[in-house]
């Protein structure tokens, strides 16, 4: 009989999806030559929390989570590595997060850190080229927390599927492959995964997507889609006072709704869904 690892269906990226990222590794040049290959299946660690910082690390094929657990047990993933990606960057000491792969035969280019180091100081091209990686890499995590801000799952959703699409290097209408499952997605956006499953059927239901296959989503009207992603609350031009005597801007809660969702005591709502305590006079003087 198989075992379960092996009968597991096999999720394969799409070459036409990452052969941008894939070509990435002709620019880091002479690097290729430090590199050891090794493959990978779905949960095998490609590093563990603690693990010595002595590699840096490149998905050729595949896909990886970066995630950490905290001390209840609770994971939280911070980013997707997808096929062309650099990561395991860090100073010396022991890693703070622990790298899985996600799909089957993920391949791995491994690279020794103080030999990549001294390659780059020899070699500016080499060394402009890491840089480069390690800012892209800085800038899409910027953009996660932006989209952790995000007051809907709607707009997390939305978010989420533009970036994998961005990351794709795919045309607005084509499909998009998720290598993740829905509770990755979940663990990603902070969100319940019944959350998740909910807004991707919301999303179908207004024709904004469709589900081509398992794991691959096609973007039917990006133009909507960026338009629920960036939904912003705008500054209102003439704030209004509220009966207690709060000021309320454009995109925070009515009145009506501060009230039903007040614990105990005078609350002050300063941004949509968030209830601030208030001192005796009702509001807080840098708020209201």
């Amino acid at each position: 009989m198989r075992s379960r690892k092996n009968t597991e269906d096999r999720v394969d990226i799409p070459p036409s999806a990452s052969i941008r990222e894939l070509q990435r590794h002709n620019s880091l040049g002479a690097l290729e030559g430090l590199a050891t290959v090794a493959r990978h299946g779905v949960g095998e660690s490609i590093y563990r929390f603690n693990d010595p910082n002595e590699h840096w690390f490149r998905i050729m094929q595949g896909a990886a989570r970066m995630s950490a657990l905290t001390g209840d047990g609770r994971r939280h993933i911070v980013d997707f590595a997808m096929p062309g990606d650099l990561f395991g960057f860090g100073l010396s000491g022991g890693r703070r997060f622990c790298v899985e792969a996600i799909v089957p035969a993920t391949l791995i280019a491994r690279y020794p850190r103080r030999g990549a180091e001294q390659l780059a100081d020899a070699d500016p091209q080499i060394a402009r080229n890491i840089r480069e990686v390690a800012f892209e890499s800085i800038s899409r995590l910027q953009r996660r927390m932006v989209t952790l801000g995000r007051t809907s799952a709607l707009e997390k959703v939305s978010t989420f599927l533009l970036e994998m699409a961005d990351r794709s290097h795919i045309e607005p209408t084509q499909t998009v492959f998720l290598p993740m499952s829905r509770y990755d997605i979940a663990d990603y956006l902070a969100m319940a995964v019944e959350t998740v499953s909910r807004t991707l059927t919301e999303l179908r239901a207004r024709h904004m997507i469709a589900f081509a296959a398992v794991r691959q989503v096609r973007i039917c009207d990006r133009s909507a889609l960026e338009e629920v992603a960036d939904r912003l609350p705008e500054p209102a031009a003439h704030p209004t006072r509220t009966p207690g005597g709060c000021v309320r801007h454009a995109g925070q809660l009515p009145a009506d709704r501060s009230a039903r969702l007040t614990r105990s005591g005078p609350v002050c709502a300063k941004t949509a869904g968030e209830l601030t305590p208030v001192n005796a006079d009702g509001c807080r003087s840098h708020d209201c």
